[in-house]
């Protein structure tokens, strides 16, 4: 089921984007699309679409990842719109942004790009897409970096280590709102 989702999100998105003159602009619009209609067909079950938006992200990612667009700006994009559409839809939007940011993470990595380097963009991307839909600051960034720690432990090693030492040395991200994720985890 999980690949499905990827899969499909990939194939929305490359088709989204296929002889668009503003690939950014139908990768935004296809995302959430996604978002909206996987919370639509999931109404019934308790949960179910909140937890596929990490696989809408990720395959979203896949999606645009072999387009002239560039990796940090389509990962803020993708982060960005998984966020909107689960607002879209009075959606867990704190859920919806760890989940967001999880999945572009781990799109990234599948992908081969620089998840340390890309990660901090997607924390400062997801927090202003959440503060857009009128949670605190604090909240949303606690939800982003969530987002990239679990990524982080789920992909391990030396990636996970250096996403994690990436989100230390920002600047942008409150320091207490990171040292509660980093104890948090799940």
């Amino acid at each position: 089921m999980i690949e499905k989702i990827i899969t499909e999100a990939k194939n929305a998105v490359v088709a989204a984007i296929t002889g668009s003159s503003d690939i950014v602009a139908a990768l935004r619009d296809s995302v959430t699309d996604q978002v909206v209609g996987a919370f639509k067909s999931a109404e019934a079950i308790t949960g179910g679409a909140i937890g596929s938006v990490t696989h809408i992200a990720r395959g979203a990612v896949k999606g645009f990842s072999s387009t002239a667009v560039d990796m940090t700006t389509g990962a803020v994009a993708v982060a960005e719109s998984v966020i909107n559409g689960v607002g879209k839809v009075s959606g867990d939007v704190l859920a919806g942004t760890t989940n967001a940011v999880r999945g572009v993470i781990q799109g990234i990595s599948d992908t081969g790009g620089d998840v340390a380097k890309i990660a901090v963009s997607v924390v400062d991307g997801a927090i202003s897409a959440a503060k857009d839909l009128g949670l605190s600051t604090e909240a949303a960034a606690h939800s982003a970096v969530l987002g990239v720690i679990q990524a982080a432990d789920e992909i391990g090693g030396k990636v996970g280590e250096s996403m994690k030492q990436a989100l230390i040395g920002s600047a942008s991200i409150p320091k207490d709102v990171l040292k509660a994720a980093l104890g948090e985890k799940k």
